[in-house]
Protein backbone atom coordinates (compact mmCIF):
# COMPACT_ATOMS: atom_id res chain seq x y z
CA UNK A 1 0.00 0.00 0.00
CA UNK A 2 3.26 2.22 0.83
CA UNK A 3 4.47 1.61 -2.88
CA UNK A 4 0.81 2.08 -4.42
CA UNK A 5 0.41 5.67 -2.49
CA UNK A 6 4.12 6.78 -3.57
CA UNK A 7 3.39 5.87 -7.06
CA UNK A 8 0.26 7.84 -6.88
CA UNK A 9 1.45 10.74 -5.40
CA UNK A 10 5.09 11.02 -7.12
CA UNK A 11 4.36 9.26 -10.42
CA UNK A 12 0.56 10.56 -11.35
CA UNK A 13 -1.51 8.37 -13.07
CA UNK A 14 -2.53 7.86 -17.04
CA UNK A 15 -3.66 4.63 -16.96
CA UNK A 16 -5.54 2.11 -14.70
CA UNK A 17 -3.28 1.04 -11.36
CA UNK A 18 -2.14 -2.24 -11.14
CA UNK A 19 -0.11 -3.34 -7.97
CA UNK A 20 2.41 -5.65 -8.26
CA UNK A 21 5.09 -6.78 -5.52
CA UNK A 22 8.12 -5.91 -8.73
CA UNK A 23 7.04 -2.21 -8.48
CA UNK A 24 8.51 -1.82 -4.54
CA UNK A 25 11.96 -0.52 -5.46
CA UNK A 26 13.88 -2.36 -2.25
CA UNK A 27 11.71 -5.96 -1.71
CA UNK A 28 14.29 -7.31 0.64
CA UNK A 29 13.87 -4.55 2.31
CA UNK A 30 10.65 -3.84 2.82
CA UNK A 31 9.46 -7.28 3.96
CA UNK A 32 6.04 -8.04 5.58
CA UNK A 33 7.73 -10.09 8.30
CA UNK A 34 9.79 -6.61 9.31
CA UNK A 35 7.19 -4.16 8.83
CA UNK A 36 7.07 -3.74 12.89
CA UNK A 37 10.06 -2.97 12.99
CA UNK A 38 10.55 -0.63 10.28
CA UNK A 39 7.55 1.59 11.22
CA UNK A 40 7.60 1.10 14.89
CA UNK A 41 9.52 4.92 15.48
CA UNK A 42 7.04 6.73 13.13
CA UNK A 43 4.17 4.64 14.90
CA UNK A 44 5.51 5.83 18.16
CA UNK A 45 6.16 9.71 16.89
CA UNK A 46 2.41 9.58 15.77
CA UNK A 47 1.21 7.89 18.71
CA UNK A 48 -0.60 4.81 17.30
CA UNK A 49 1.34 2.92 20.02
CA UNK A 50 2.52 3.50 23.49
CA UNK A 51 5.16 3.73 25.23
CA UNK A 52 4.83 0.09 25.97
CA UNK A 53 4.74 -1.85 22.89
CA UNK A 54 7.48 0.54 21.56
CA UNK A 55 9.76 -0.89 23.91
CA UNK A 56 8.49 -4.44 23.15
CA UNK A 57 9.50 -3.60 19.59
CA UNK A 58 12.74 -1.89 20.60
CA UNK A 59 13.84 -4.84 22.53
CA UNK A 60 12.74 -7.71 19.58
CA UNK A 61 14.97 -5.67 17.13
CA UNK A 62 17.83 -5.79 19.80
CA UNK A 63 17.65 -9.66 20.56
CA UNK A 64 17.18 -10.44 16.86
CA UNK A 65 20.20 -8.16 16.17
CA UNK A 66 22.29 -9.66 19.19
CA UNK A 67 21.09 -13.26 18.44
CA UNK A 68 22.56 -12.45 14.63
CA UNK A 69 25.96 -11.54 15.80
CA UNK A 70 25.98 -14.48 18.66
CA UNK A 71 25.69 -17.37 15.71
CA UNK A 72 28.40 -15.37 13.82
CA UNK A 73 30.77 -16.03 16.94
CA UNK A 74 29.96 -20.02 17.43
CA UNK A 75 32.00 -22.28 15.66
CA UNK A 76 31.24 -26.02 14.85
CA UNK A 77 33.02 -28.83 13.35
CA UNK A 78 30.91 -30.22 10.10
CA UNK A 79 32.65 -32.73 7.53
CA UNK A 80 36.00 -31.84 9.47
CA UNK A 81 35.60 -27.99 8.23
CA UNK A 82 35.41 -25.52 10.99
CA UNK A 83 32.26 -23.33 9.93
CA UNK A 84 29.85 -20.66 12.52
CA UNK A 85 26.59 -21.32 13.08
CA UNK A 86 25.30 -18.21 10.99
CA UNK A 87 27.29 -19.58 7.92
CA UNK A 88 25.70 -23.25 8.52
CA UNK A 89 22.07 -21.08 8.50
CA UNK A 90 23.20 -19.61 5.24
CA UNK A 91 22.75 -22.99 3.22
CA UNK A 92 19.47 -24.01 2.30
CA UNK A 93 18.81 -26.75 3.39
CA UNK A 94 19.39 -25.68 6.75
CA UNK A 95 16.79 -23.59 8.61
CA UNK A 96 16.78 -22.07 12.40
CA UNK A 97 14.26 -25.04 13.68
CA UNK A 98 17.34 -27.69 12.16
CA UNK A 99 19.93 -25.51 14.35
CA UNK A 100 17.54 -25.98 17.26
CA UNK A 101 17.49 -29.11 17.02
CA UNK A 102 21.18 -30.17 16.17
CA UNK A 103 23.10 -27.75 18.16
CA UNK A 104 20.51 -27.33 21.36
CA UNK A 105 23.58 -26.11 23.74
CA UNK A 106 24.31 -22.85 21.20
CA UNK A 107 20.91 -22.37 19.75
CA UNK A 108 18.10 -20.80 21.77
CA UNK A 109 14.40 -20.65 21.08
CA UNK A 110 12.81 -17.36 20.76
CA UNK A 111 9.83 -18.22 19.61
CA UNK A 112 8.70 -18.64 15.54
CA UNK A 113 8.38 -15.02 14.73
CA UNK A 114 11.94 -14.07 15.95
CA UNK A 115 13.25 -17.34 14.75
CA UNK A 116 11.97 -16.53 11.16
CA UNK A 117 13.34 -12.95 11.27
CA UNK A 118 16.79 -14.63 12.56
CA UNK A 119 17.34 -16.94 9.71
CA UNK A 120 16.25 -14.66 6.98
CA UNK A 121 18.60 -11.62 8.21
CA UNK A 122 21.55 -14.52 8.19
CA UNK A 123 20.66 -15.56 5.08
CA UNK A 124 19.86 -12.58 3.10
CA UNK A 125 22.86 -10.97 4.65
CA UNK A 126 25.01 -10.28 1.68
CA UNK A 127 22.10 -9.48 -0.60
CA UNK A 128 20.72 -7.03 2.49
CA UNK A 129 23.52 -5.33 2.56
CA UNK A 130 24.22 -4.66 -1.00
CA UNK A 131 20.47 -3.27 -1.01
CA UNK A 132 21.53 -0.96 1.64
CA UNK A 133 24.36 0.08 -0.18
CA UNK A 134 22.05 0.83 -3.42
CA UNK A 135 19.73 2.47 -1.38
CA UNK A 136 22.57 4.75 0.15
CA UNK A 137 23.85 5.02 -3.35
CA UNK A 138 20.82 6.16 -5.30
CA UNK A 139 20.10 8.78 -2.28
CA UNK A 140 22.99 10.32 -2.95
CA UNK A 141 22.71 10.81 -6.80
CA UNK A 142 19.48 12.20 -7.27
CA UNK A 143 20.46 15.27 -7.29
CA UNK A 144 23.20 14.32 -10.40
CA UNK A 145 22.30 16.87 -13.53
CA UNK A 146 20.92 15.45 -16.94
CA UNK A 147 22.47 17.37 -19.72
CA UNK A 148 19.92 19.50 -22.14
CA UNK A 149 18.97 17.04 -24.82
CA UNK A 150 20.73 13.93 -23.59
CA UNK A 151 20.03 11.15 -26.27
CA UNK A 152 18.97 8.09 -24.37
CA UNK A 153 19.10 6.18 -27.78
CA UNK A 154 22.64 6.00 -27.18
CA UNK A 155 22.50 3.97 -23.66
CA UNK A 156 22.45 0.36 -23.91
CA UNK A 157 20.80 -1.35 -21.21
CA UNK A 158 17.69 0.72 -20.89
CA UNK A 159 14.65 -0.22 -21.25
CA UNK A 160 12.13 1.32 -24.67
CA UNK A 161 9.71 2.49 -22.04
CA UNK A 162 11.85 3.90 -19.94
CA UNK A 163 14.07 5.68 -23.26
CA UNK A 164 10.59 6.87 -24.67
CA UNK A 165 9.28 8.67 -21.31
CA UNK A 166 12.94 10.06 -20.58
CA UNK A 167 12.72 11.45 -23.91
CA UNK A 168 9.12 13.20 -23.38
CA UNK A 169 9.95 14.57 -20.35
CA UNK A 170 13.62 15.48 -20.52
CA UNK A 171 14.22 15.97 -16.34
CA UNK A 172 16.86 18.12 -15.06
CA UNK A 173 18.24 15.59 -12.77
CA UNK A 174 18.19 11.69 -11.61
CA UNK A 175 15.53 12.42 -8.53
CA UNK A 176 12.91 14.05 -11.48
CA UNK A 177 13.81 10.92 -13.62
CA UNK A 178 12.96 8.60 -10.67
CA UNK A 179 9.68 10.05 -10.00
CA UNK A 180 8.56 9.67 -13.84
CA UNK A 181 6.10 6.92 -14.52
CA UNK A 182 7.42 3.69 -17.01
CA UNK A 183 10.83 4.36 -15.57
CA UNK A 184 11.92 1.40 -13.11
CA UNK A 185 14.73 1.63 -10.34
CA UNK A 186 17.10 -0.61 -12.44
CA UNK A 187 16.84 1.92 -15.25
CA UNK A 188 17.74 4.85 -13.30
CA UNK A 189 20.76 2.71 -12.29
CA UNK A 190 21.86 2.63 -15.63
CA UNK A 191 21.12 5.81 -16.38
CA UNK A 192 23.18 7.01 -13.53
CA UNK A 193 25.92 4.70 -14.81
CA UNK A 194 25.75 6.45 -17.70
CA UNK A 195 25.92 10.19 -16.84
CA UNK A 196 28.85 9.33 -14.96
CA UNK A 197 30.80 8.19 -17.78
CA UNK A 198 29.50 11.12 -20.08
CA UNK A 199 30.79 14.02 -17.00
CA UNK A 200 34.63 11.83 -17.03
Amino acid sequence: IGVMIDDLVTKGLTEPYRMFTSRAEHRLLLRQDNADLRLRKYGYELGLIDEKRYAKLTHKQQMIEQECARLQTIWKQINGKGVTLAQLLCRPEIDYQTLLIDFPEAVFDHGKEINCQIELNLKFAGYIQREKSEVHRLSHSENIKVPRGFDYSLILGLRNEARQKLSQVNPENLGQAARISGVSPADISVLMIALTAHSC
